[in-house]
């Protein structure tokens, strides 16, 4: 069971409060955007099993490729554009 030292920490910009752990090396994170508004408290999470765990991975996976799939092609599809913008420009009859 893995334990982590948890505070609840509260933002100075939006007021909004978040749990975040301590530091390795005790420093609290965040500092200066965040102030820590508890003491910090053990919290134990039990590990899930593995056939809990990997086919979540194995989609958020999946998910990632398809996301990196979909943002490549539209590279591609403006790269082909301006190919085929250039040689429209280059097939037109010269001005007088």
């Amino acid at each position: 069971m893995d334990t982590m030292k948890i505070a609840l920490f509260k933002s100075i910009e939006y007021g909004w409060t978040m749990p975040a752990a301590q530091h390795d090396d005790g420093s609290d994170p965040h500092a200066g955007s965040y102030v820590r508004i508890t003491d910090y408290i053990d919290v134990n999470f039990p590990p899930r099993a593995p056939a809990e765990i990997v086919p979540a991975q194995l989609a958020a996976i999946d998910k990632a490729e398809q996301d990196a799939r979909a943002e490549l092609q539209l590279k591609l599809n403006v790269l082909a554009e301006r190919r085929a913008n250039i040689l429209a420009l280059t097939h037109m009859p010269e001005s007088p």
